[in-house]
């Protein structure tokens, strides 16, 4: 019996070192022979307190409104696959969607994700009025969360925010079904995090966001 239970033990570790060795091969695989692709992002959200630090990406194939549009026209869960135009650099200059897989040409896959919200349309008899409002976004959840190291999350979110004057992209590997995050890209340039001075909310003062100055005409 208790070689039984021995031999189960150690057949329940080398399942699991496989397992883990599988998808190490995998990720790596996709890294060296998968498209890369730079995207356009926003991030939002940096932090997880169980998790520690990340980006949590935004793209326009997701919640631009050709996105909106498309994903509003299938139900929730559908997959749908961005075909993405690639410019200099193989940087995304257009894109377009479908719910059934290419045959060919660069794409990623993610889902429709479609909710039904209160919009406010106005008041009657000094009471608010709302009606139901069908809202839809396409998810890629290979690529939308980024691990960064500690207390570097929120400063890349504040470089990322439209009035920064910088420009946050993603540079990717993806093969159509995968998709994985390669480098986070600044200005086009790879994020260096040793250069990135870390910050916490909680017990930081505030940054104070830099004034928009509108241009002299």
């Amino acid at each position: 019996m208790k070689n039984k239970k021995h031999l189960a033990f150690l057949g329940a570790i080398v399942l699991f070192v496989v397992v883990l060795a599988s998808g190490v091969y995998t990720q790596e695989d996709l890294r060296r022979n998968g498209q890369q692709v730079i995207l356009d992002t926003m991030p939002v959200d940096p932090r997880d307190i169980l998790r520690g630090d990340y980006v949590d990406l935004a793209y326009e194939i997701g919640r631009g409104d050709r996105a909106v549009t498309f994903a509003k026209s299938l139900p929730s869960s559908q997959p749908v696959y961005a075909l993405l135009t690639l410019g200099a650099d193989n940087r995304v200059t257009n894109y377009s969607f479908s719910a059934t897989e290419p045959k060919t040409g660069v794409y990623i896959r993610g889902e429709a994700v479609i909710q039904e919200v209160d919009v406010y349309v106005g008041e009657k008899e000094d009471a608010p009025m709302f009606q139901k409002e069908k809202q839809g976004t396409i998810n890629y959840p290979q690529i939308e969360q980024y691990f960064v190291p500690e207390g570097k999350g929120w400063a890349i979110d504040r470089m990322g925010r439209l009035n920064s004057g910088k420009k946050l992209e993603v540079k990717i590997a993806t093969d159509g079904a995968r998709a994985q995050i390669l480098e986070l890209l600044i200005d086009g340039q790879a994020v260096d995090f040793d250069t990135i001075e870390s910050e916490n909310p909680w017990t930081d003062e505030p940054v104070k966001p830099e004034p928009v100055v509108a241009p002299v005409e």
